[in-house]
């Protein structure tokens, strides 16, 4: 299922599950999802979607040892237990690699004969065909009768990672036994060397994408947001900011010579100064930051400071903790109320309570966050725009972070690019337009108009 995000991907899995039980095909339901997002399965979109009475179970790893917890899962969720009921057991993805999490998915499959749903949401990410969570998931698709992939970004970052995820609906599905085969098929490859003479392999251009995009036609179904109704619209704008000269003068001290307090930088390390210069700081080698300016005179944050004075409720990603914490310094001195979504230091009941606030509240106005940490499965439509005060080139986590202030029949949302003129933020966005080019060939409007001529056929 390659639906984009809120066009009902998780209502057509809970309909597909209420016929197949009804017809007898299976007794359970596996939902492997992000962490976090498993949760939602449960407690948010179950009540609402499911058509009966189901027996719901979410896997707590803190809590899968212990004599008590063992039980209630024998109790509700092994073959055993069932009761003539839905059995639904949501666990995260990360959840699956261990052994733990590996022994409580067996007993949900252990003496069924197949009659078990498996659902696999955000299933780019097992996009990785050598990770230890991508063969567990692909040995579960083997144990259950009924398999369901779903994403709004199929294919993520590369066409090379869409071979895996479709291994979990059935081996061989696009044709190829091996990642080395499909990558043969439709990749180029140069071999490069580093700058100590070791050699590696590096894709230089992908080929043969028309015919990717028509084997991947025969097992998926399509829903773009612009063919359905009610779907809020993403305004697309752009902020330029000037550095000052200071920063400047670093900035191409560093790009020319790769260097920064006598300390080589080169390849991605390098493009991470960069973009930290332009911010008006970097990370030192002891990962200490260091202002390039006063951070009351920082040229981005005062630009971002204005932009959230207009009295509207906004998020604001960033890639770094520092960004954001010359963020919160200076909204605090404009007396802009702002809840934090990030740090090592914050407890899981402490985001629970930035988001309530921020949700709950008319007088917060800015959530502050990491969009890899925050940008996937929170519910954040009381912002009415999005800031991205540093830039991914993950399109996959863009995406997604893009998505929390929407809902179905909500408002349109401002999406707020800010760009430090004449650095590598133009060149990550101009990344991230390719990228998104290249997936939509493949997995986008080139599969929806091959999936439409068949059907005319």
């Amino acid at each position: 299922m390659n639906w984009s995000m809120r066009t009902g991907k998780t209502k057509a899995i809970f309909d597909l599950a209420t016929y197949l039980h009804d017809y007898k095909e299976i007794e359970a339901m596996i939902v492997i999802a992000p962490d976090g997002v498993q949760t939602n399965w449960i407690k948010r979109e179950y009540p609402v979607h499911y058509a009966g009475d189901a027996r719901t179970f979410i896997y707590n790893p803190a809590a899968s040892d212990q004599v008590g917890y063992k039980s209630r899962f024998n109790t509700t969720m092994t073959k055993q237990a069932y009761d003539g009921r839905l059995q639904i057991f949501a666990i995260g993805a990360d959840s699956i690699r261990t052994e733990r999490g590996k022994k409580y998915l067996t007993e949900v499959i252990r003496a069924r004969q197949g009659r078990v749903l498996l659902v696999i949401d955000e299933c780019h990410m097992f996009g990785s065909p050598s990770s230890s969570r991508g063969r567990v998931a692909r040995s579960l698709g083997k144990a259950c009768n009924w398999v369901r992939i779903m994403s709004g970004s199929m294919g993520g970052n590369s066409p090379m990672r869409i071979w895996a995820p479709y291994e979990i609906l059935e081996p061989g599905a696009l044709g190829f036994k091996t990642h080395g085969s499909f990558k043969q098929a439709f990749a180029v490859e140069m071999t490069r060397k580093t700058k100590d003479g070791r050699q590696f392999q590096e894709i230089t251009e992908y080929k043969n994408l028309d015919d990717l995009a028509l084997r991947c036609a025969k097992w998926t179904s399509i829903v773009r947001r612009d063919e359905c109704e009610d779907m809020p619209k993403l305004n697309i704008i752009e902020r330029v900011v000037e550095m000052t000269d200071a920063q400047k003068k670093l900035y191409k001290k560093v790009e020319k010579d790769g260097l920064l307090d006598e300390y080589e930088v080169s390849g991605a390390g390098l493009l991470g100064k960069l973009a930290q210069i332009a911010a008006g700081w970097y990370y030192d080698e002891f990962s200490n930051p260091v202002d390039v300016v006063d951070p009351a005179h920082n040229p981005l944050v005062q630009a971002v400071l204005n932009e959230v004075s207009d009295g509207r409720k906004y998020i604001i990603w960033a890639n770094y903790t520092h960004d954001l914490d010359l963020m919160a310094a200076a909204l605090k001195k404009a007396d802009i109320t702002f809840v934090k979504y990030y740090g090592d230091k914050m407890t899981k009941a402490d985001k629970q309570a930035a988001i309530d606030a921020f949700m709950n509240n008319d007088f917060v106005k800015v959530f502050l966050g990491q969009p890899k940490s925050g940008g996937v499965g929170l519910n954040l439509s009381a912002a009415s725009a999005i800031i991205w005060m540093s830039h991914t080139f993950d399109i996959v986590i863009r995406e997604q972070a893009d998505e929390r202030a929407t809902k179905v029949a909500g408002v349109n949302i401002d999406i707020i690019n800010f760009v430090v003129d004449g650095t590598v933020f133009s060149y990550i966005l101009s990344a991230q337009k390719h990228k998104v080019n290249i997936r939509e060939q493949v997995a986008g409007l080139g599969l929806r108009t091959i999936i439409d001529m068949q059907g005319l056929l």
